[in-house]
């Protein structure tokens, strides 16, 4: 067993952690060096931003809550504005974390089904999930808006891995695992991308 997988299996917690912790500092950097050209922003951000609040939406769906209006794009973003669920704590924390789950869940099919098919062959398909892939990592993980209103649970479920995780055993821990890592190394070689060709007249990165 490589050194790497062995220490990830050995703190699993620290190990899922870690790459969401980069995933979300990458994305910051990345989205801070393109926001000044709006067209590119709009352009990477778009089908990200639909999944993102369709994954709101399917967490409403889960909860039963009712919604009140959906906005999927705008210049400050989607939104899905609904009531107050049910059971307000567990409700809010399910609909807050959904775009993320559903993020995982289609980056998964798009690495499993592209990539480790097609290897490095860059197929039109293989571009064209690329970069729905980059447009779902930039906008997979909650929203600080997300966050607060449902800081509690977000807490609490911090609280409850930070005690218990030596005994929380993660289904296809390693899956999961090889996925974070796989989006933040995309995420890394993107941001180094845009910083190697970010210096022509088409797009200056001062």
């Amino acid at each position: 067993m490589m050194p790497w997988l062995s220490w990830a299996q050995n703190n699993e917690l620290l190990a899922l952690v870690a790459p969401l912790v980069g995933i979300f500092l990458f994305r910051e950097l990345i989205l801070r060096k393109i926001s000044r050209y709006q067209t590119i922003y709009y352009a990477v951000l778009f089908p990200g931003v639909i999944i993102h609040e369709i994954g709101h939406l399917l967490g409403c769906l889960i909860t039963l809550t009712r919604v009140k209006a959906v906005k999927f794009f705008s210049k400050t973003g989607g939104v899905v504005v609904h009531e107050k669920p049910r059971i307000e704590f567990l409700g809010e924390f399910i609909i807050s974390i959904m775009p993320l789950a559903l993020g995982l869940f289609l980056s998964y099919l798009i690495i499993n089904n592209i990539y480790f098919k097609n290897g490095l062959i860059m197929l039109p398909s293989t571009i064209i999930f690329s970069y729905f892939l980059l447009s779902i990592i930039m906008t997979m993980l909650p929203s600080i808006t997300d966050i607060r209103s449902s800081l509690p649970a977000y807490l609490a479920v911090l609280v409850l891995l930070v005690i218990f995780h030596k005994s929380i055993k993660i289904p296809s821990f390693k899956t999961v695992w090889q996925l974070l890592a796989i989006l933040l190394i995309l995420e890394v070689i993107i941001y180094f991308l845009i910083l190697a060709f970010g210096q022509n007249r088409f797009f200056k990165v001062k």
